[in-house]
Parts: structure tokens; sequence; C-alpha cells
């Protein structure tokens, strides 16, 4: 089984962030809006975020939004989709039933799955007005009960990751790999893992 974080593991950049940016170039959000994503993000990378408080943020950003499904698939196409590591794409379309597992909102993260052609994706989204949360002990958590559901207890699971946030994945994990990983996740990590380190895009 493979399963990949999406944001700095697929692609290059953090893809809810800069849909963000994208709204504020295209003056669609105020600059207070695009600077308090800004420091969410720093916390986020630092491993310190208040993930809920994050969530209903860009809940917030993303309801305010006119023709919002045209700008998503504007933005997805136009910006994501050059910004996505050839090394890990060539590895998501060789491997069989490849699963991407993220934090980002599913409003983006399901238009990035539909052009990478993956079908399971594990991600954070509001249903029936319920928080599901896929976030550090979140992301096993949701795994462990699918799992259990499809009765695929015996497989073994090889994980991609970029994130400090994505300890308890990595820790849980069979096989890890590591794409381009700074100082303070290698500090952290306990087990043997393998390493990416990769600059080419799509």
């Amino acid at each position: 089984m493979y399963i990949f974080d999406l944001d700095k593991t697929i692609t290059s950049v953090d893809t809810e962030y800069n849909w963000v940016r994208y709204l504020r170039k295209n003056k669609i959000i105020s600059k207070k809006k695009y600077k308090n994503a800004k420091k969410f993000y720093c916390k986020y990378n630092l491993g310190f975020l208040d993930f809920e408080n994050y969530i209903y943020f860009f809940k917030k950003i993303n309801e305010k939004v006119k023709n919002i499904n045209y700008h998503i698939k504007k933005y997805v196409n136009s910006f994501v989709r050059k910004r996505i590591y050839k090394r890990v794409y060539n590895i998501i379309k060789k491997v069989k039933n490849p699963i991407i597992s993220t934090a980002s909102n599913y409003i983006i993260s399901k238009k990035i799955c539909k052009l990478l052609k993956v079908k399971k994706i594990f991600c954070t989204r509001f249903k029936n007005k319920k928080l599901t949360k896929n976030f550090q002990i979140y992301k096993v958590l949701n795994l462990v009960k699918w799992i259990i559901k499809k009765r695929l207890v015996d497989y073994k699971i090889h994980f991609f990751t970029d994130s400090i946030n994505d300890l308890p994945m990595i820790n849980f994990c069979d096989k890890v790999t590591l794409i381009n990983p700074n100082n303070d996740l290698l500090k952290r990590i306990n087990k043997k893992v393998s390493i990416f380190f990769i600059k080419k895009h799509v």
C-alpha cells in the first residue's frame, strides 16, 4: 500500500497556502486575510499549528469566493500542475491504487487528485457541517479505521512525506520515504527511512 502526503511531497509548494496567494493576487481577498493565512502557514511549518482555527479560517475564506469551482480549476491547471515532482509522480503512476493523505481541505485536494488520477484521498473536510480532521495523529486514526473497514490489515504501508507534522504516520508505517526533509524532521526520526532530494517538476 502506497500513501503520499500532498504538499511539498507530490508538489514542490504548499497548495493551500498558494491558493490564498492566488486569491490575493486576483484581489478576491483582502491583504489582512492574506497576512493571517501567512501566519498560519509559518506555524504549520514549525509544527505547532492550532489546526482547528486554521481550518475554520480557510473555510470562511472559501465561502466568500464567487465562482469558486472556476477559480480552483484555473489555479490547479495554471499553477499546481507545473509544480508536481516528476520523480514522485512517476511512482504514483507506477504503483497500484495509490492513496493521498493530506491535511489540506477537500475543495482543493480533490481537484489535485483528479489531475493525478488518484482515486482515494484522506483529507480534512466538512460533511454535514461536521469537521473531519486529517492532521498529525488523525491521519493515523483515519487510515486505521479505513484499513479495518476494508480488511486490509495484512498490507504493508509505504508512506511518502516531507513534513514534521507527519511524525505519527512516519512512526506507524512500515516503510517511509522522506522528500527534501529539513534538519528538524531528521533529528526526530528514530527509524530507518529512505530520502529523496528533488528539484525537478513535471
